[in-house]
């Protein structure tokens, strides 16, 4: 009985590797393609078209084989692979949305799309005036804040000077109420390409991110609105 345990073990992780090796996403054959296309072609999107359109070609087929057995009577065994096979089609329709989108924005970097004139909280500015002159004239819940040298310092919200008493704003600076871990948290370099910020924690918390040059100085803000256009297809006029 032991031995058949281990035998029937073996069987099913070898069974299971097998199948993980198929060329489709998730699994782990479809990332192994997509390098070796990427490795001989030297194009990304090239190699991730090829991935995708065998993982479609093996989910029609385990998708037919699921079907054949559904109607063999081997229901359950159908089904399952019937499922499989919505898997793979879905991963590679994902990988096709991937495809389009990186190759549309794949020459584009932060300082095309991002505001180059930024509103921007000095340092040094008095908290009481910092909340007149921006806050409530703007009507925003933070600003990126700046050193004299325009060096990206963190954000200050309203919530934050709002804590501070309204007898001691006069004598508070904007930089007493800044946030140091912001200012790692929501920015991004200039010159990375625009797919950086597609993954980027930080623009989806806040809805923007500050776009700095090498020295950290303050150049643009990228809010999730330009991101979204840059992401949209380019209507074609007849």
């Amino acid at each position: 009985m032991g031995t058949t345990l281990v035998g029937d073990t073996c069987f099913i992780n070898g069974l299971l590797l097998v199948f993980n090796l198929l060329p489709g996403l998730p699994l782990d054959g479809g990332r192994i393609l997509r390098s070796i296309v990427w490795w001989r072609t030297g194009d990304r999107n090239r190699a991730t078209r090829v991935m995708a359109a065998a993982g479609r070609v093996l989910a029609y087929g385990i998708g037919g084989l699921g079907l054949f057995m559904t109607v063999q009577g081997y229901v359950t065994s159908g089904i399952w692979l019937l499922f499989v096979a919505l898997i793979l089609s879905q991963g590679a329709r994902s990988a096709e949305v991937q495809t389009a989108v990186v190759s549309r924005i794949e020459h584009l970097r932060v300082a095309d799309v991002m505001d180059s004139e930024p509103v921007a909280l000095p340092a040094e500015a008095k908290l009481d005036r910092a909340l007149d002159d921006f806050f409530i004239r703007y009507g925003w819940d933070w600003f990126p804040v700046v050193d004299v040298q325009g060096h990206f310092l963190g954000l200050a919200t309203r919530e934050d000077l709002e804590k501070v008493p309204e007898a001691l704003r006069p004598g508070s600076n904007v930089s007493e109420v800044t946030s140091a871990e912001t200012a790692n948290a929501f920015r991004i370099r200039v010159d990375e390409p625009l797919e950086a910020l597609l993954g980027s924690e930080g623009l989806q918390r806040l809805g923007a991110i500050m776009a700095v040059d090498a020295d950290g100085v303050l150049r643009g803000v990228v809010t999730i609105e330009q991101v979204a256009r840059a992401l949209r297809p380019v209507a074609h006029t007849a």
